[in-house]
């Protein structure tokens, strides 16, 4: 199983924790404890995924979160609005607050697509 953790913001302060099991993948939300959120039900989920990784997205510090995961040839990316609290303030609760993912490097090592 892999496991990735990371904090979005340090005025927010939640911490995110994800990990992959059994090809699904799971994002844990400190605001929500104990309740795994299953991203795989997210539109260009890859199949037999093997590896997340959580990051703030860069243009979005406090609001984003960038969920990578990886198969053992391909690399795809999904981007999470985390705020407000997913399930409240018009925010759709996990993972309909989740964007698509799409594939951001293939096996040639180049990326398929931007993101931001």
């Amino acid at each position: 199983m892999d496991v990735n953790s990371t904090v979005v913001s340090q005025i927010i302060a939640p911490q995110f924790i994800a990990f992959v099991k059994t090809g699904q993948t799971y994002v844990g939300d400190s605001r929500t404890p104990n309740t795994p959120h299953n991203v795989s039900t997210v539109p260009g989920y890859p199949r037999n995924a093997v590896s997340v990784a959580l990051a703030p997205s860069p243009t979005a510090l406090s609001t984003v979160l960038n969920v990578t995961v990886s198969t053992d040839t391909r690399v795809f990316q999904a981007a999470c609005l985390v705020n407000p609290q997913p399930g409240s303030g018009g925010n759709p609760a996990w993972p309909a607050n989740c964007g698509a993912f799409v594939e951001i490097l293939s096996p040639t090592g180049t990326a398929t697509t931007t993101r931001r």
